[in-house]
């Protein structure tokens, strides 16, 4: 009687080169790499598992690029994964356990504005309010951005501030739109950004007019010629110079 002997598939969890951070975040992608080989045949598949749950089934791989799959946790906790290893003759073997412990991450409420704004130049000024909670944990860093510039901060779950929407760029980006950002962070140092609104800063009101001489004046060659100008620009912008041209 003839009988057959399965030598089982070799399973490492995670292969080498590669690791599987120890702490993630709900709702984003951890990469999991699983190193498998059968000596007397071939892998078929690699299943993944999270807390006995599969997770994933991959049937691509070889032993230098591994058996790869994206492990995107919906919820936070301890997570158990361990990746298990078939060959062609159903033979299977089980790699160690890798703890991961899973954060959710922060949820913010924008309440304030509630809407794109356009505010005129020298006036920039608004409420800002929103509130953050965090599910498994607690707020201790919340900001709100206009554009890139911080705005203000707390160390605490709310916002209510009122004050200048100043976007703090050089002068020829400052008065465009810019996003309205708030964001929160957590006790594991885990953030969340929201950006709902959009503020739009005018460019300051500027007039000038020659007051003298007046249009049509008659002048002599090789005769001087005094200008007068009037002019206004927004507060607290000033005029810094007025320039003369000839066409």
């Amino acid at each position: 009687t003839a009988v057959l002997v399965d030598e089982l598939p070799e399973i490492q969890l995670p292969m080498d080169y590669t690791e599987i951070p120890p702490f993630a975040v709900a709702g984003t992608a951890v990469p999991l790499a699983a190193a498998a080989r059968d000596f007397d045949g071939s892998i078929d598949r690699v299943e993944f598992y999270a807390d006995g749950v599969l997770i994933g089934t991959v049937v691509e791989g070889n032993w230098w690029d591994g058996y790869n799959l994206d492990w995107i946790p919906a919820t936070n906790g301890w997570f158990a994964l361990q990746a298990v290893a078939f060959d062609n003759l159903g033979g299977s073997n089980v790699s160690d356990v890798v703890q991961v412990e899973v954060d959710e991450p922060p949820q913010i409420e924008a309440l304030l504005p509630d809407q794109d704004l356009t505010l005129p130049f020298g006036a920039a000024t608004t409420t800002f309010k929103a509130q953050a909670r965090d599910p498994d944990g607690s707020i201790t860093n919340f900001e709100v951005y206009v554009g890139s510039m911080l705005i203000h901060r707390v160390g605490g779950d709310q916002i209510d501030f009122t004050g200048p929407a100043d976007p703090g760029e050089a002068f020829c980006w400052k008065y465009s739109t810019h996003p309205v950002r708030f964001v929160a962070t957590d006790n594991r140092g885990v953030s969340t950004e929201v950006s709902t609104v959009n503020i739009n800063l005018l460019l300051p009101n500027v007039t000038a007019q020659i007051v003298s001489p007046v249009e049509n004046q008659v002048f002599q060659v090789g005769q001087s010629i005094d200008f007068l100008v009037e002019g206004s620009v927004t507060p607290p912008a000033r005029i810094a110079s007025v320039a003369f041209y000839q066409r």
